[in-house]
């Protein structure tokens, strides 16, 4: 009788060992099929084109005193070549009143970033000619950029949208310039007028020149 419980004693041991290797080997198994699923996709990010805001000529941080009869200018961070980019100025815009937006020009100026672009910086040059408006009283100029608008033509597709530049134009330097409604990015700008004037590139052959979807 000793001898069959010394063995019964020996069987009980080995079997709760089997018992524990078992349970660790679910254990190892069940965090090993954690450890080898793939995450989930993350959502493509659109990147929008961007202005370098700090090397836009005139600088947008101090007003106009002058009408700026040379060339503007303006460098946009795209995102990879052949990306369209497309830019739109605007003069006193006002969204308010639809017969007289202030748009300079006609659309638009739309073209594809070239692959030969220097760290990936698209210079955008245009004059403005001062036509008939009066230089006497201030006005607001806003330059828009994006891949794309909506029918307002000053409006940014989402995704990705866009990003602006405004200058306020005092002539003389004075502040007695009074602001219809504030001025923000794709706002409602200031000075509502009707008066529209014309835009030119400054270099017929440069990157503002070249676009694919015509040009104001």
């Amino acid at each position: 009788m000793p001898r069959e419980r010394r063995i019964s004693n020996r069987v009980a041991a080995i079997a709760a060992s089997g018992l524990a290797l078992g349970a660790a080997a679910v254990l190892v198994a069940s965090q090993g099929g954690c450890l080898t699923t793939p995450p989930p996709d993350l959502p493509a990010e659109s990147l929008r084109p961007t202005i370098l805001h700090d090397s836009v000529e005139p600088p947008v941080n101090e007003p106009l005193t002058t009408w700026p009869l040379q060339e503007v200018s303006v460098p946009v961070q795209v995102n990879e070549p052949g990306e369209q980019i497309c830019w739109v100025v605007f003069i006193d815009y006002d969204p308010y009143n639809p017969n007289g937006v202030g748009l300079v020009g006609q659309k638009p100026t739309c073209q594809f970033a070239p692959s030969s672009l220097d760290g990936g910086v698209l210079m955008i040059w245009f004059m403005l000619e001062p036509g008939a408006l009066d230089l006497g009283v201030c006005h607001q100029i806003e330059f828009i950029v994006a891949t794309n608008f909506e029918g307002d033509q000053h409006t940014p597709v989402q995704p990705p949208g866009g990003d602006d530049v405004v200058w306020n134009y005092v002539p003389g330097g004075g502040s007695t310039c009074p602001l219809s409604y504030d001025a923000a990015e794709f706002g409602d700008g200031a000075f509502p007028s009707s008066d529209a004037m014309p835009i030119a590139p400054a270099n017929p052959d440069g990157a503002a020149a070249s676009g694919d979807s015509g040009s104001p």
